[in-house]
């Protein structure tokens, strides 16, 4: 990997070896609109026990994401994951680090 972090940069190799080269290609543009007029309460309460909650709960929780931003979550690129869910926990008050 290169970086002081580890963290792979887009173009860059980030692994040669014997004459193999990996490269991380760059992200694509995705666009997503939330929908926080589809939240409800229960929504909002699911949200807000997700990151303390158990690996058990994860499913609801990616439920209530793919409906506000109507598409399912699961298929998201990993990388846009992350930032999609921090906006939507800002959005509605909560954090996204109760458990850390």
């Amino acid at each position: 990997m290169n970086g002081k972090n580890g963290a792979a940069k887009a173009g860059k190799p980030v692994a040669e070896n014997n004459g193999l080269i990996i490269k991380v290609k760059p992200p694509k543009p995705l666009h997503i609109e939330l929908d926080l007029d589809a939240l409800s309460f229960a929504d909002v309460m699911v949200l807000q026990k997700m990151d303390a909650s158990s690996e058990a709960d994860m499913p609801e929780a990616m439920a209530v994401i793919s409906k506000v931003i109507g598409m399912d979550a699961y298929q998201l690129p990993i990388r846009h994951l992350k930032p999609i869910i921090s906006q939507v926990m800002d959005a509605i008050g909560a954090t996204t680090d109760q458990g850390n």
